[in-house]
C-alpha cells in the first residue's frame, strides 16, 4: 500500500450540502496524525477533502475529525 501519486483528495458524498445524513455546515476538517487542518470543499456533491503531499507515517489508516 502506498500513498498515491497526483491529486490527493476525497469525496464523502453522504455530507454534501443537501443530505439527508447531515443536516449542518461543516466548519473544520483535521487530520488526526498531524493535526493540520485540511482544505475541503462541501457542496451539492459532497465534502471534498484535499490531502497533503507528505504521505502519512500509518497509510493504511487516516483518521479524519469532520466538525459541523
Amino acid at each position: 500500500m502506498a500513498w498515491p501519486e497526483g491529486s490527493k483528495s476525497v469525496l464523502i458524498k453522504s455530507l454534501g450540502k443537501n443530505s439527508s445524513h447531515y443536516k449542518k455546515e461543516i466548519k473544520q476538517v483535521e487530520w488526526l496524525e498531524t493535526q493540520d487542518s485540511l482544505s475541503f470543499e462541501q457542496n451539492d456533491k459532497g465534502l471534498k477533502i484535499a490531502f497533503p503531499d507528505k504521505a502519512p507515517l500509518f497509510p493504511f489508516a487516516v483518521v479524519l475529525k469532520i466538525t459541523g
